[in-house]
């Protein structure tokens, strides 16, 4: 079988029958791309044994289509290509750090906005992440990720032609590309309480011609340890970091049957094969997955049909997760990012992260109090539930988690949880956090096992699904 690899269509699929020559490797992926052309053979003889002309940089092998059309096809060497290219340019790039002088000498600025924070980078001076108080006018809650001397680009400069210049870039991944960076540090931020450190920052810059040192990422790769990339336009003036467009290398198909091939031989049409790579993305199947459920296999239907398909849970199943959930015996985990978070229900929400070691770095953000519970509801009128009708979600408070360095007082997390809808998977848990206020934290969390319980919630907010609860009673 002949493997061929579509780079619009990002997989390989497996097509026609191959009989290929023991010397011959061919290689076929992503970054390589290929068009293939179906020709009459050369000679217009239908003997296998007649050959076009190979070249030194050239292979070959026979393939047949599903029609039983034999062609022999002459395939590049890749490998030979890219070492004429590498060959072609003998000028010295300029020195990376140099050509980002303009960006780091002006007041350049650019800010990324997310859920909750905003983030800040002025190139070659600091980056910091705030948050603008709503509620109080001109309240802003601000950390230093990290300074930068402008003194210290020379040093960077220095360092290049010393110990860098000739040598391969680190590369990073960026929407799938592989792009060379230069990093720069960025230090003497803010103190993290957790490190008992200043926070300080990896900025990367990367080469894209169409950027405005624009902030691409920002991620948390340690306690109080940043990366960030950015897109600077400055650095495309080096060959080192430009990025090449792909060249679209031709393999030639001559038929052999002594007649003009088909347009597009049965078998290597680009629409079928992206037919069967979705055929196969769909037939994955989850076999951890804690929801018992039901498929089947079905024939074809016409275009001009409509099938609409609903897929029921196992109700016992889901009763089970529930009554694990409640009892806080089945815990919630999500995140991304260096932490991850933990939400047993009725009991306390962590936060972690492992080490590659297996050490487990564990906060505790806050445990749950039913009395506390009531008091934060009372306070807090407007998180109560309205009695009547069902809401889409519910605030649980969760109090005297590890105390807090720079407020000295326990931490605290308010729970929203939250029914995310009958389009979403039902083994999908979605948990994000946020820090409106220094160690008050609200945990968001979206998952199926919610759904079936804010139907029997009390003035509260908190569940009495009568039946679960004679369970748990039960135990």
């Amino acid at each position: 079988m002949l493997k061929l690899t579509n780079e619009k269509l990002g997989g390989s699929v497996e097509v026609g029958n191959v009989a290929s020559f023991p010397e011959s490797v061919f290689t076929f992926d992503d970054s390589t791309l290929y068009k293939i052309t179906w020709l009459q053979s050369p000679d217009n003889n239908s003997n296998h044994d007649s050959k076009p002309k190979i070249e030194d940089h050239e292979e070959e092998m026979l393939i047949s289509s599903i029609n039983k059309e034999n062609y022999r096809c002459v395939i590049p060497k890749i490998s030979h290509l890219a070492t004429l290219d590498s060959d072609g340019s003998k000028e010295i790039d300029p020195n990376p750090y140099e050509l980002m002088k303009p960006a780091f000498s002006k007041k350049m600025c650019s800010y990324r906005v997310e859920n909750y924070w905003t983030y800040e980078i002025c190139h070659g001076k600091y980056i910091r992440q705030f948050h603008e108080d709503t509620r109080t006018r001109g309240t802003v809650q601000e950390y230093f990720l990290g300074r930068f001397k402008a003194d210290d680009l020379n040093k960077y400069i220095t360092h290049y032609e010393e110990h860098e210049r000739g040598k391969k870039r680190p590369l990073i991944s960026v929407e799938d590309l592989q792009l060379p960076y230069i990093e720069v540090n960025m230090t003497g931020g803010t103190m993290c309480d957790l490190s008992n450190k200043k926070r300080m920052t990896r900025v990367l810059y990367v080469c894209i011609e169409e950027g405005n040192h624009d902030l691409y990422s920002v991620k948390e790769t340690s306690t109080c340890e940043y990366e960030v990339i950015s897109f600077s336009p400055l650095l495309c003036e080096s060959s080192e970091f430009k990025l090449k467009t792909p060249t679209e290398h031709e393999i030639k198909c001559y038929s052999l049957n002594g007649k003009s091939p088909s347009p597009v031989p049965k078998g290597y049409e680009l629409d079928d094969i992206q037919t069967d790579i979705k055929t196969q993305k769909s037939m994955r199947f989850d076999s951890e997955n804690i929801f018992e459920g039901k498929s089947n296999l079905l024939e074809p239907i016409g275009l001009d049909k409509i099938l609409q398909i609903e897929i029921l849970p196992d109700t016992d199943s889901l009763s089970s997760i529930s009554l694990q959930f409640l009892k806080g015996e089945y815990c919630l985990t999500g995140g991304s990012g260096w932490w991850k978070y933990e939400f047993c229900y009725g009991k306390k929400v962590d936060q972690f992260h492992e080490e590659k070691n297996g050490k487990k770095v564990v906060i505790n953000l806050g445990n749950w109090d039913l009395k506390e519970h009531i008091k934060w509801i009372e306070a807090n009128p407007s998180k109560r539930p309205k009695m009547g009708k069902t809401p889409k979600q519910v605030s649980h408070f969760y109090s005297y988690g590890e105390a807090c360095d720079l407020t000295k007082k326990p931490r605290t997390v308010e729970v929203k949880l939250k029914c995310p809808g009958t389009s979403t998977p039902m083994e999908s848990v979605t948990i994000y956090l946020m820090e409106p206020r220094t160690c008050e934290y609200v945990l968001g969390v979206e998952s199926a096992i919610i759904c079936n319980l804010l139907s029997s919630i009390d003035e509260n907010g908190l569940f009495k699904n009568p039946d679960l609860i004679s369970s748990i009673n039960d135990d």
